[in-house]
């Protein structure tokens, strides 16, 4: 039988062993499949060469329970303000990382912005509206 004292040195230990496995577990499954909420989180932006408005591309997670298309695409631009004149669903993705895959650069020029899928050939262009 142990003493009371190597008890609460056994439980001490199996406390921090549960709490460090927690935070791999979380940390990895937020890294391999996106946040653990649903907000929107900022992807990438791009600006008019005048600098008259800018893009940001968001992704969101929609849901976790859903077997697919899980990860929204939103594309927001910004007059010269800050203020958003225009906000675009672009599409829906499975996985997290799609976007990365699917959506590697965004440009924007004086009328358009293209988000740019060089490797995997898809790009989705927001004419700007006035």
């Amino acid at each position: 039988m142990l003493s009371r004292r190597a008890n609460q040195k056994v439980l001490f230990l199996t406390v921090v062993v549960v709490t460090i496995i927690g935070i791999v577990f979380t940390v990895t499954f937020n890294r391999l499949f996106g946040p653990l909420d649903i907000s929107p989180r900022l992807y990438k932006t791009a600006g008019c060469p005048d600098g008259s408005f800018t893009a940001a591309v968001y992704r969101r997670k929609t849901s976790w329970l859903c077997p697919a298309e899980c990860t929204e695409v939103i594309v927001e631009v910004h007059d010269g303000q800050g203020n958003v004149v225009q906000s675009e669903r672009v599409t829906s993705l499975d996985v997290w990382s799609d976007m990365d895959l699917r959506y590697p650069e965004v440009h924007c020029n004086e009328h358009t912005i293209r988000i740019d899928g060089a490797r995997e050939g898809y790009p989705y262009e927001v004419r700007r509206r006035r």
